[in-house]
């Protein structure tokens, strides 16, 4: 079996706001690529900014996920770097919900042309509201297939009108649980993301 490393940087540790992480292996097939690493890294984790950074693969070859872009595009820009990364490293962004701490309207231009912004189908009427542009949105309700491989099973949970969509992401035989502004996580949701 693979397994995903991972590691946490995060400017505020133990925030209320904070994202729940869990990592279980999954049984591997034996057609399955050779091991390409997965990180988690949290950039920043607060009411003053969510973001984490799915990397994947080595040197020239290293692609990065954001989850969330609460903070402003300098910002991680300056956080990115001291890991070694551009914003051209990005391929895709997962956007859990539209609440400021967690996309920051700056990303509407920053993002490079290329990088697909997930947006979960309930969120839509929002991200039109909120001005972002419809032809950078990728629309989502089911699995998404990042760029890196990773595919990204949604789960939508309760949160304010909109809610707050919840990762379960496979890779390489691993899964990576992804939550954050749940309240108190239910078994159901634990479950779901195992």
């Amino acid at each position: 079996m693979t397994t995903a490393r991972m590691r946490a940087m995060s400017e505020s540790l133990g925030s209320p706001s904070g994202g729940l992480a869990l990592a279980s292996p999954l049984a591997q097939a034996p057609q399955d690529p050779p091991e390409s690493p997965l990180e988690l890294v949290v950039l920043a984790s607060s009411s003053a900014g969510n973001c984490s950074v799915l990397i994947s693969g080595e040197g020239r070859l290293c692609r990065l996920t954001l989850i969330d872009c609460g903070l402003s595009p300098a910002r991680t820009r300056r956080l990115l770097g001291a890991l070694g990364y551009s914003l051209d490293h990005i391929d895709d962004v997962l956007v859990t919900h539209l609440d400021s701490d967690h996309f920051h309207p700056g990303w509407s231009r920053a993002l490079p042309p290329r990088v697909r912004l997930h947006v979960h189908e309930k969120h839509l009427p929002r991200a039109q509201r909120d001005g972002l542009p419809a032809a950078r949105m990728a629309p989502f309700s089911e699995p998404v297939r990042l760029r890196n491989g990773a595919v990204a099973a949604p789960l939508l949970l309760d949160h304010d009108d909109w809610g707050v969509v919840a990762f379960r992401i496979e890779h390489q035989g691993a899964a990576l649980g992804y939550a954050t502004d749940v309240g108190c996580p239910t078994d159901t949701m634990i479950d779901s993301l195992r």
